[in-house]
């Protein structure tokens, strides 16, 4: 998630975004959301809506066909008790969480996504 609540999806995109947990508690499960993980491990074909069809790390995964397993890919992108504070605490909270390796860990531990092994190359 971006400072500003925009959700991104992953920290390689800044083009595109799923809503904003701002203002929609639901963002972290859209449609689109979920369509995206579908994408990601090759069951579900690009659509011009989903900011990862025109990611370089999706064509990587499409041209080599090496998807993403669903154990990779994990949601929502925090706990119950990080976005059920998101709409009190607001971009000041989201801020220092980014840019703090030890909020981070504390808030966000276990729920970032593995890389798949065609990005760790």
């Amino acid at each position: 998630m971006n400072w500003d609540g925009r959700v991104l999806g992953c920290c390689y995109n800044y083009w595109g975004d799923f809503g904003n947990a701002f203002s929609d508690e639901q963002a972290f499960h859209s449609d689109a959301i979920d369509y995206a993980k579908e994408m990601l491990m090759g069951k579900a074909t690009p659509r011009d809506d989903i900011p990862c069809t025109s990611c370089r790390h999706f064509k990587i995964m499409k041209d080599s066909q090496d998807w993403m397993r669903p154990e990779d890919i994990r949601g929502p992108l925090a706990s119950p008790l990080v976005l059920s504070l998101l709409p009190h605490l607001g971009k000041p909270f989201v801020w220092l969480i980014n840019r703090s390796d030890f909020l981070a860990e504390t808030f966000l531990k276990g729920i970032l996504i593995k890389s798949n092994s065609a990005l760790r190359n």
